[in-house]
């Protein structure tokens, strides 16, 4: 009989450590699955460069909840390349978000072009082979020498409304989809 009872014993802690171990396993598949789910997750918050004015720096954002920070705004200049849109702040700017893939480094840092007062350039840019060569090659030229991500593309609104001077309609479209191709390397 106190053997019966030992081996009773003996199954059910076997039983327990088995269930525990299994529970374990659960755990530790749920959290890398979570894991991976929230590495999934773009968080993209936009940084504008006259917020350094007003004593908001780039360094006191939190870096780790963020996989994107989108820099507002460069320009298109009248020979259709990207250009500085505050020179008095961005390089700096753009340094110190740069800095703040120390504290995240999977996170990710893009030019955002145009926006609702630089947008009229877009229509010039964007209808030939020659303008939308210009404008990509300025890109790249730009992503590298600032140490960027990307490019965000903020043109308001190139269908209707937006700067008066933007031309209506989606024929500029097919030449936005050749210009993404240039960036495909970076």
């Amino acid at each position: 009989m106190r053997m019966h009872k030992d081996i009773s014993k003996l199954l059910l802690l076997s039983i327990g450590v088995l269930l525990s171990i299994l529970l374990i396993i659960i755990i530790v598949f749920n959290i890398t699955q979570t894991n991976q789910e929230v590495k999934a997750k773009k968080i993209v918050g936009y940084y504008a460069a006259w917020s350094s004015h007003s004593g908001f720096s780039p360094e006191k954002i939190d870096a780790e909840k963020l996989t994107h920070i989108n820099y507002a705004f460069a320009n298109i200049g009248s020979d259709l390349k990207i250009t500085l849109g505050f020179p008095d702040v961005d390089e700096k700017n753009i340094k110190q978000l740069n800095s703040l893939k120390k504290i995240n480094p999977e996170l990710k840092i893009l030019i955002s072009v145009g926006g609702w007062s630089w947008s009229e350039s877009f229509s010039d840019a964007a209808p030939t082979e020659e303008s939308r060569s210009i404008f990509s090659d300025s890109c790249v030229d730009f992503i590298v020498k600032y140490q960027l991500d990307g490019i965000d593309i903020d043109w308001e609104y190139p269908v209707g409304g937006g700067h008066p001077t933007n031309i209506t309609g989606s024929r500029c479209r097919p030449g936005l989809r050749k210009t993404r191709c240039s960036f495909q390397p970076i």
